[in-house]
């Protein structure tokens, strides 16, 4: 099995000497390199426009310690890099993307030892969905991509196409949420809900959601759904299948309340009626709190099944009409002495943020939906963060 067959984690050594070996050329998806990039900005530019041009195109394999052929009848050979401080390395690059490719690009990169000595360091760029990424040096933009022969600098026809593909891929996900929102609105869903109760929709979109159906086989996706795929609200979850895909459902002496559907092309969509039906019509506040303990499941789904960032996330919340943020006894309780705002409107459709880096906390990644929550009953910010931006509920802050 090749390197493209293989996760990036699991690729070793000897997947770098079979590809030596059976002399794999360079192509628009593999790039060697004898040596690691010098300090110099012709080295750190030459470096960026590399990287940045696999993102632009298909994605691909950059290879430091293989010298290439010196002839067209030689074959490459891996000599590796000699007595390196790979970790040292490894950050220098990293902190050069950060600084020289615009926007941010994803990317993964480690040593692998060849004996006691001597190691390669290889670097995987997967395909950018939020493509073109710039090389920016001397507040000059190059875009680059790449073709069969290696990167190439792209025309300004090129670059304004990229730039529509980009927006296009926003506007699926808008088109797609709104005619969910439509569809859940009239009952077209995986479960029986009671009709007629308020809901959380939470939506998480994969950039690459709208290139291919992911998922064709949805029989080997139940063990996923099982461990990582669970409603917003459970206690006896259940699973089934449907056109669109595969559903986890909460089935409570017969009440269905909460279920979480995945699509065929890969997108997580979480519906819930339990949380915010209350007769006084006061917003449950912990709502926050429940979507915060499934979204790190959920982002744990997609890095075991490979499917990597950006994603949009999405978060709707109906059947919010005459709903008041805080009880007049929690106000007193708590010495909330601001006068807040009961909604006029039935639906909040809040604005979708990029997920781009699955290290930072959910908490923070969600923080500015939950605060345009909070926005809409006139409060400043979501009051269940203290200070640090920590979530700890607004009765302890």
């Amino acid at each position: 099995m090749n390197i493209f067959n293989k996760s990036f984690g699991n690729i070793s050594i000897e997947d770098i000497k079979l590809l030596i070996d059976s002399n794999e050329l360079e192509n628009k998806y593999l790039e060697y390199k004898q040596e690691l990039p010098k300090n110099d900005d012709k080295s750190k530019h030459e470096l960026c426009a590399d990287v940045s041009s696999f993102a632009n195109s298909a994605g691909g394999y950059i290879i430091y310690g293989v010298k290439e052929p010196e002839n067209i009848e030689n074959i490459y050979e891996l000599v590796g890099l000699d007595s390196i401080d790979a970790d040292k390395e490894i950050l220098r690059i990293s902190q050069i993307f950060q600084y020289h490719i615009k926007e941010r690009i994803n990317f993964d990169i480690k040593p692998i030892q060849i004996d006691n000595v001597k190691c390669i360091i290889i670097i995987h760029i997967p395909k950018s969905w939020l493509a073109p990424h710039a090389v920016k040096f001397s507040d000059n933009l190059k875009f680059y991509s790449r073709h069969s022969n290696g990167k190439y600098l792209l025309d300004i026809n090129e670059i304004r196409t990229s730039f529509l593909l980009s927006d296009t891929i926003g506007q699926k996900a808008k088109n797609f949420r709104m005619e969910r929102i439509s569809q859940i609105a009239s009952d077209e869903v995986p479960v029986p809900f009671i009709k007629d109760t308020p809901k959380i929709i939470l939506h998480i979109v994969p950039y690459i959601s709208f290139d291919i159906n992911i998922f064709n086989n949805m029989k080997d996706m139940r063990e996923y759904v099982e461990k990582y795929l669970i409603p917003i609200y459970t206690e006896n979850k259940q699973i089934n299948y449907n056109l669109e895909g595969i559903y986890s459902y909460d089935n409570c002496n017969g009440v269905i309340r909460t279920y979480t559907q995945l699509f065929r092309n890969g997108i997580i969509e979480a519906v819930d009626t339990y949380y915010l039906n209350n007769d006084q019509k006061i917003l449950n506040k912990s709502y926050e709190k429940e979507i915060l303990s499934i979204l790190p499941n959920y982002f744990n789904f997609y890095k075991s099944v490979g499917i990597q960032a950006p994603y949009f996330l999405m978060l709707t919340l109906t059947g919010l009409c005459d709903y008041n943020l805080m009880s007049e006894n929690e106000i007193y309780r708590y010495h909330y002495h601001k006068h807040f705002i009961s909604l006029s409107r039935d639906i909040l459709i809040l604005p979708e943020i990029i997920v781009e880096d699955l290290n930072i906390e959910p908490e923070i990644i969600i923080k500015p939906i939950f605060d345009m929550v909070w926005n809409a009953f006139g409060c400043s910010h979501s009051l269940n963060y203290n200070d640090k931006n920590e979530w700890v509920g607004f009765e302890n802050r």
